[in-house]
């Protein structure tokens, strides 16, 4: 099932959602394109130019956006507010499950919408996201779903019967009745960090960096979004990850990507370029070992199906030269002729004279 992604943004967040839409692009107009709508939600303190804006860099990626404007009171939780308000749209307008992501909620993987649907599809209870345990606070819940998760389309039922919501943010004071309806997954991965100290994200960690300073190793293999990073030092690092080729695509691409059929260019390499390889019994040569396929993308530039890499045209060509050399064709053994038979010849009948 496909997921209604909400983006909701406010004046002081218009740098890091541009940032955010531009990483969502990048991510996606390479290999995974994104099939699903999007809404965007702008605090109506949002500028007209601005709110245009923010359109325009979306639409260059999801296929359906629009975008809603929502007055935000001057007193209460003016986030749980714009969260009651949307959610209560979409119920009332829309019929997707949505995906509540905050413009410091950062996609990771160029996979990483289609593997929160497919999570979704798969998951048993009405809610899907991380749920955070904590014991420092007694103030606060012991469990708790965090807010950028996956909520059902009617999601407003149930926080217009949860008392405080005007008060505190929606995630915490809706504990007690969302958690028992909610799934983990480890697909959301959340910090918020510590106390006046968010996470800063930094390409190497120095012995006198703040130890609030991390580094991607932080983020574990299976996240496909990491919230949060509020500053958009983690929007640059994946940035980075995919235009720097690399062997290890755990951050750039989904592994392992196969092209439809019909997509490779002419003059790649097939899916399955035949090399000679060992069968499990040690003895006979086995064929179609995948090696490296790649797709021509429409700024000149190739991507690798396998790696996520893009390559430059030389550097697609070299890249060609070298696999050809590597797999050499190898053609199976003919099997040997039989031996021909050599027709008897049949015995001279003796003569017999009288």
């Amino acid at each position: 099932m496909k997921l209604l992604t909400v983006i909701p943004y406010c004046q002081k967040d218009l740098d890091i959602t541009a940032k955010l839409l531009e990483l969502i692009h990048e991510l996606a107009n390479v290999i995974v394109p994104i099939e699903s709508p999007l809404l965007l939600a702008a605090d109506s303190a949002v500028s007209r130019s601005d709110i245009d804006a923010i359109a325009a860099v979306a639409r260059k990626t999801f296929p359906w956006v629009k975008t809603m404007i929502v007055p935000v009171p001057s007193n209460g939780w003016a986030p749980t507010h714009m969260f009651r308000i949307i959610a209560a749209q979409i119920n009332a307008s829309y019929r997707l499950p949505f995906f509540w992501m905050e413009p410091d909620c950062i996609p990771l993987k160029r996979d990483w919408l289609a593997r929160l649907e497919e999570a979704y599809d798969n998951c048993p209870r009405r809610y899907l996201g991380a749920l955070v345990n904590q014991s420092a606070d007694p103030s606060l819940p012991s469990v708790h779903m965090t807010g950028c998760g996956i909520y059902p389309n009617d999601a407003i039922v149930d926080f217009r019967t949860i008392e405080g919501l005007n008060t505190q943010a929606w995630d915490i004071a809706g504990a007690k009745l969302i958690v028992p309806k909610a799934e983990h997954t480890p697909l959301i991965q959340h910090y918020w960090g510590m106390k006046d100290l968010p996470p800063v994200f930094v390409a190497q960690k120095l012995p006198d960096s703040p130890k609030n300073h991390l580094t991607m190793d932080f983020i574990r293999p299976d996240a496909v979004v990491f919230h949060r990073s509020k500053d958009g030092k983690l929007v640059d690092l994946v940035m980075g990850r995919l235009r720097k080729p690399t062997s290890n695509p755990e951050y750039s691409t989904a592994s392992p990507l196969h092209f439809p059929a019909g997509e490779l260019q002419p003059g790649t390499f097939e899916e399955t370029s035949p090399v000679k390889e060992v069968e499990p019994d040690g003895k006979s040569p086995g064929w179609g070992a995948t090696v490296e396929t790649f797709k021509k993308m429409a700024d000149g530039s190739w991507v690798c199906g396998q790696t996520g890499q893009i390559l430059s045209d030389k550097e697609y060509s070299e890249r060609i030269e070298r696999l050809k050399g590597t797999f050499a064709k190898v053609e199976p053994a003919k099997p040997k002729p039989a031996p021909k038979q050599q027709k008897k010849t049949p015995a001279p009948t003796p003569v017999t004279t009288q």
